[in-house]
């Protein structure tokens, strides 16, 4: 069986493609932290929470409540009894934390009939179970799933900016330490509304992430003509 072999000129434009997708999907990662020795005051709520969670409790505190950048932090309930399985005309992709993650709709809802949180294209959208925060701004409409929260923001503009801080390595320290549980760990509502971003955050002009899966975006790249 032969391979087609692109032109060289083809092949490096194929290689500039490729790495400004890697560039994308490759984000630092915070270094391990050593163990530390610290005191706490168990009376004080939560006070012992942070402090077994990292050596600089001060990210709490470092920025402004995420809740001054939003008009509305929605919940959604479930859509488990009116889902199917394939996209049909009227219905709208389920967007859970795997899709935030990067990996197609499994799920299909009919949003009038599910009665289920629309997302909009604009708002922004954070996984509410697991470690890594998969904050993303929405591209297309959707319906949320219960485990995702959707930000409708005061300014729109500034998606891209928290997002990219969110899904970074202070954004993701921060997140640790406002986990709660241990075999499935998930974030609070209350914890979503006052999570810290540093003014200097909002300083990054970079344009919204691809929320395309990462397999259909080397598809498109390798197989184009």
């Amino acid at each position: 069986m032969t391979l087609p072999v692109p032109h060289l000129a083809h092949a490096q434009q194929l290689r500039q493609a490729l790495a400004r997708i890697e560039e994308r999907t490759h984000q630092a990662e915070a270094p391990a932290e050593s163990t530390w020795w610290a005191t706490a005051d168990l009376r004080v709520r939560n006070d012992w929470a942070i402090t077994l969670a990292t050596p600089r409790p001060d990210l709490v505190n470092d920025g402004e409540p995420l809740r001054f950048f939003i008009r509305e932090l929605a919940r959604s309930r479930s859509t488990r009894n009116a889902e199917v399985s394939e996209e049909v005309p009227g219905t709208l992709p389920v967007v859970d934390v795997s899709s935030l993650a990067g990996k197609p709709p499994r799920r299909w809802v009919e949003p009038e009939t599910s009665g289920a949180t629309v997302i909009a294209p604009g708002d922004l959208l954070i996984a509410g179970l697991g470690d890594y925060s998969y904050a993303a701004v929405a591209q297309r409409p959707g319906v949320a799933d219960p485990h995702v929260f959707v930000l409708r923001l005061l300014d729109q503009t500034q998606g891209p900016a928290l997002a990219h801080y969110l899904n970074g390595r202070e954004g993701q320290a921060t997140r640790r330490i406002l986990l709660r549980g241990s075999t499935v760990p998930s974030v609070r509502r209350t914890d979503i509304e006052g999570f810290p971003i540093p003014r200097e955050a909002l300083a990054y002009d970079g344009d919204a992430e691809p929320d395309v899966p990462l397999a259909e975006q080397l598809e498109q790249v390798l197989w184009t003509s």
